[in-house]
């Protein structure tokens, strides 16, 4: 397990400019590679005294740059499936994910230790839309399910189950929400945590991918998508694609 945090040429000054960064490993490795993450560049960030003071000062970490909005906007898809037993014995799942959510989490870091993990707080169905939008996908994949053709392939379903009516006779949305709840899985496409928009709306990168107030720092991986995609996130190779170039333009 390796660690990074930039090293500055003029520290209290802005725009502040890296010259370097500071490797720790916790192995002996002597390979130098370096990956960050959706989760991963917040941490460097803050670690490297680039967050919200009032997070990085009681961690004894000098703030370089007050941005407050490092580690938030965190948006992650939820998803859960409704599935079928087949009659000629195939399992048919439906995977419901919501791909638009409304509910925004952060990270933050807990410790100036870079080796302890930052708290990831994704807050799924923190606003309840995306709760009823997973509701709504349950019953839609139902009625798909249970209507010709396929319902004449069908033997049973297995999950959600009799127990988790969705009939207004039977039942109301609780039951599918409650199952929702406590059985869903992260889609793991996290995004949103050094988000590229204007500083006065929360961005923590410009146009040209380079964090506010410095010189030379920018990101690269899919931290900077602001919103969620209607499609598998796939931004991280292109996001790095296009930064060598901006990089490169600006050289």
């Amino acid at each position: 397990m390796a660690y990074l945090t930039c090293k500055w040429a003029n520290s209290g000054t802005v725009p502040l400019k890296a010259s370097g960064v500071e490797f720790a490993s916790s192995t002996n490795s002597t390979a130098r590679f370096a990956a960050l993450a959706r989760c991963e560049t917040p941490a460097l960030l803050m670690l490297s005294g680039i967050g919200d003071s009032a997070v990085l000062g009681p961690l004894g970490i000098k703030t370089e740059i007050h941005l407050k909005t490092v580690g938030r906007n965190l948006q992650e898809q939820a998803s859960a499936k409704v599935s079928q037993i087949q009659s000629f014995g195939t399992n048919l799942p439906f995977l419901l994910c919501a791909l638009l959510p409304f509910s925004r989490g952060n990270v933050k870091i807990t410790s100036a230790d870079p080796f302890t993990a930052p708290a990831i707080r994704a807050n799924y169905f923190s606003v309840g839309l995306d709760l009823d939008v997973q509701v709504a996908g349950m019953r839609l994949s139902r009625r798909i399910l249970t209507s010709p053709p396929l319902n004449s392939l069908s033997v049973g379903e297995t999950a959600p189950g009799s127990k988790v009516p969705d009939d207004a006779a039977r039942g109301s949305d609780a039951a599918g929400q409650t199952w929702i709840k406590n059985g869903f899985a992260s889609v793991a496409h996290p995004i949103g945590t050094a988000a590229m928009m204007r500083r006065s709306l929360g961005g923590v990168v410009d146009a040209q991918l380079k964090v506010y107030d410095t010189a030379n720092v920018h990101v690269v991986d899919a931290s900077v998508v602001p919103l969620q995609l209607s499609a598998h996130l796939f931004s991280t190779l292109y996001v790095a694609e296009k930064a060598a170039d901006l990089i490169k333009a600006a050289q």
